[in-house]
């Protein structure tokens, strides 16, 4: 694999997309408990309705050359213990000079929170809670790199986790919240946005980083990372 950055196009293939055909054509439903709503899981209802729109109504390739529109890349990253592995990314930058760069982290258990990472003092750092996947920045890239006088302007880095999306998970035990951030701080320094440090040496100290938001929740894993910038409440609210 190469550490240089490779354009990304995603291509699913006709045998992937038949194969999830067939095992929706084959999907065999259970009964239910009579008005238990969600008391004990989706209603059967509800099953059967996301069903037969994925067999019957969503078309992929609509959607796939939707997606194939943002500026996506792949890259080869070395994380000590763990060997190579690609990683997949957006990197959308912004054409506003002096526009600030931004880390956003798809949903999950927030690889910053614990331990601490370091960032350049220009730096902004987001994630959403919950398991998702780096579609949660698409709505967003428009307003974040937009150029206006009420909000500031970004250079925005979308990664997907190792494991998540088109990055390439490990096969080794022990792959902790340190070492995605690992990845994220090697992927950032290769795209030149300054990192201080690289590597475990990266996650040392929280005082180079300017700012640490949950986009959906303010209430939700800020600590002591202060309030949620007004700016950002309608840039949160178009991701929501």
């Amino acid at each position: 694999m190469s550490n240089e950055e490779q354009p990304f196009q995603i291509t699913v293939s006709e045998e992937a997309l038949s194969l999830l055909k067939r095992k929706l054509d084959d999907a065999r439903f259970p009964d239910e408990i009579n008005d238990a709503e969600w008391a004990y899981g989706v209603p059967l209802a509800d099953i059967r309705r996301l069903t037969e729109r994925w067999r019957d109504g969503y078309d992929w390739r609509v959607h796939e050359r939707e997606l194939n529109k943002l500026p996506m890349f792949t890259r080869s990253i070395e994380v000590q213990g763990f060997g190579e592995m690609s990683v997949h990314y957006v990197h959308q930058r912004s054409s506003v000079r002096g526009a600030i760069p931004l880390l956003f982290v798809h949903g999950c258990e927030s690889p910053f929170y614990t331990p601490p990472f370091c960032l350049p003092s220009s730096f902004y750092y987001a994630c959403p809670p919950g398991p998702g996947s780096f579609l949660e920045v698409t709505k967003m890239l428009p307003l974040l790199t937009a150029a206006s006088p009420d909000h500031p302007s970004f250079h925005v880095v979308a990664p997907s986790l190792p494991g998540f999306a088109w990055s390439e998970g490990t096969r080794k035990k022990g792959f902790r919240p340190e070492h995605y951030a690992e990845v994220c701080a090697i992927s950032l320094a290769y795209i030149s946005y300054g990192l201080s440090q690289l590597g475990r040496s990266a996650l040392q100290q929280t005082d180079d980083l300017s700012g640490l938001h949950g986009i959906c929740d303010a209430r939700r894993g800020l600590g002591s990372c202060g309030e949620i910038p007004t700016w950002a409440e309608s840039v949160r609210g178009s991701w929501c």
